[in-house]
């Protein structure tokens, strides 16, 4: 399989190519290889687009009087090193981690009564994500590559594991707004108080 086909594939004719994916052969081991490149594409281009925001934006961002103490103390002991070390790290978490994603996504749409196996669900999340590792490292049409994978996962569920729109989109929505709420919560409830914390501390040791 050809790596530039089927992302070609996968962005203009997602309903044929995921029906395909379910009439073919088990192709995991592509899938993850398609996976692991494209990640180290995104990696690469995120760590770059990093860089120059730390070099050009963070000066800015410290002449604010109480935000940029804060930034500044939090990349004061941040070396380009530590960095790239920190994201290969990550990356090859990830490369390890997706066998486990996969493994509570496959759990997930069982418990829907979705008709596929692990492989297939496999093929279906690494392929899902091209969007979001294609383009997720640029500013603000990142947000909108992140909302294109979903778009793609839901199609590739409906076609791989034979479940109507109706259901497939309930079934990710939970999640989804579980994690919203979640995250609601601790902006509520957990950021205002670290916040205050920080500027108690933080700030006037910078200031000294």
């Amino acid at each position: 399989m050809n790596i530039f086909k089927v992302i070609k594939k996968v962005l203009s004719e997602p309903t044929d190519f995921f029906t395909r994916v379910k009439q073919g052969k088990n192709h995991v081991g592509f899938s993850w290889v398609y996976f692991a490149l494209l990640s180290l594409f995104n990696t690469i281009l995120g760590s770059i687009m990093f860089i120059i925001d730390y070099y050009i934006f963070l000066p800015t961002l410290e002449k604010d009087p109480i935000f940029g103490k804060l930034f500044s103390a939090a990349f004061s002991e941040l070396t380009i090193l530590a960095y790239i070390t920190k994201m290969s790290l990550n990356y090859i978490g990830g490369l390890i981690l997706i066998f486990l994603i996969v493994g509570v996504t496959f759990i997930w749409i069982k418990m829907f009564r979705g008709k596929s196996t692990y492989s297939k669900t496999f093929e279906l999340v690494s392929y899902a994500q091209t969007p979001s590792l294609l383009f997720g490292w640029l500013p603000v049409v990142g947000s909108f590559s992140i909302v294109w994978s979903c778009i793609l996962l839901v199609i590739g569920t409906e076609q791989i594991h034979e479940l109507n729109r109706t259901r497939t989109i309930i079934m990710y929505l939970i999640p989804l707004l579980l994690f919203v709420g979640l995250i609601t919560l601790f902006w509520i409830f957990i950021v205002p108080g670290v916040v205050d914390i920080l500027s108690k501390t933080i700030v006037p040791t910078v200031g000294k």
